[in-house]
């Protein structure tokens, strides 16, 4: 049974305490760590040094890619809610978010179409996380919700405050001295992200399924 609402220790500690509740938290750690990481911070010297693009065209490659993971987070959750499938949806967006690192860690060649195409979808498959949200919700009681989210919400945080400065430690160790990051150093620092995205699909495959309804 839930606790009362204003009992926000004890309403905790049964968060806390329900193994279903985090996985979620993972998924974030990783997927959302590492998209924000990317489009806030690394994104763009990525693909200056790394691509040689100039930094306009650069930004508009993690703009393109912040837009698309916003409008593609309004339909993943309908989506969701129409198939009465959470995990699913997440398993087959978090495969294509991995994949989608993979030009990116091996410094491949990329023209500005095929950038943007891979940056869109990038955005597209990233929408994956946001339906930990959800799963947490319906694995713990209705009145602890907000606890639910907050805890794997704290993935999201949690995973940008160790990747962003990751990504730069590796980079310099590639570096070799005060230079300009070569691409293959660039591209080095962008196995974090890789290894990010592997972490949050690992964590999917532990998410509970609740077919979009209330379990408890």
């Amino acid at each position: 049974h839930a606790p009362r609402t204003n009992d926000r220790r004890a309403g905790l500690r049964q968060v806390a305490g329900n193994r279903a509740s985090w996985p979620g938290l993972f998924v974030n750690t990783g997927i959302a760590g590492s998209i924000f990481s990317f489009a806030g911070l690394w994104g763009v010297p990525y693909l200056m040094n790394a691509h040689g693009m100039d930094r306009t065209l650069a930004a508009q490659h993690a703009t393109l890619m912040l837009v698309v993971f916003a409008f593609s987070c309004l339909f993943v959750g309908r989506l969701s809610d129409r198939l009465q499938r959470r995990k699913p949806v997440m398993l087959v967006l978090g495969t294509v978010y991995l994949l989608c690192w993979l030009p990116l860690v091996l410094g491949s060649a990329l023209s500005p179409l095929a950038g943007y195409a891979l940056f869109a979808l990038i955005g597209v498959s990233a929408s994956a996380f946001t339906l930990s949200w959800a799963c947490a919700k319906e694995v713990n009681p209705p009145a602890l919700s907000g606890m639910a989210t907050s805890l794997v919400n704290t993935g999201c945080f949690l995973g940008a405050a160790i990747e962003q400065p990751l990504v730069g430690w590796v980079i310099e160790r590639h570096m070799g001295g005060p230079v300009q990051p070569s691409a293959d150093a660039m591209a080095s620092g962008m196995w974090v992200f890789g290894a990010a995205a592997l972490l949050g699909l690992v964590a999917v495959t532990f998410v509970r399924e609740t077919c979009g309804r209330n379990l408890t």
